[in-house]
């Protein structure tokens, strides 16, 4: 069921200013302690906690967008989403930007986003990540 008010214009207008910078913040800061990246290949995995379906199947339409792999669980009044990106080379700009785009749209869709990792394909090998609780206001 769609919802005309919960566009994505509409949605992604309420977060920004303090509660941006803050979120902001917090990814640059742990993404910058896992630093450097592996050589090659990698992924960004990423889990989402989401208390309404309706902005769960937002935030899901915006993440595929942006070449992402999604699946989706229901619960009884809420979901989880899970995700994967596309491949990336080792490129720190690339990855910090992917990571705060992410972190922006759960934001925006009032879904917490649980965590994060980095893991190189080459190794399978896990380089970072960050788990949040509680970050909206």
């Amino acid at each position: 069921m769609k919802l005309p008010f919960l566009t994505t214009k509409k949605v992604a207008k309420g977060f920004a200013g303090k509660a941006r910078e803050a979120l902001h913040t917090q990814i640059i800061n742990t993404y910058e302690k896992q630093l450097p990246l592996p050589v090659g290949p990698l992924r960004i995995y990423f889990n989402f906690y989401c208390r309404h379906k309706q902005r769960a199947e937002l935030l899901m339409e915006a993440l595929r967008s942006s070449s992402n792999e999604i699946t989706y669980s229901s619960l009884q009044d809420s979901c989880l989403i899970s995700g994967k990106s596309m491949r990336y080379e080792a490129d720190n700009e690339v990855v910090r930007r992917h990571l705060l785009m992410i972190a922006e749209l759960g934001a925006a869709y009032n879904c917490t986003l649980e965590g994060w990792r980095i893991e190189g394909e080459s190794f399978n090998q896990w380089y970072g990540g960050l788990v949040i609780k509680n970050h909206h206001p």
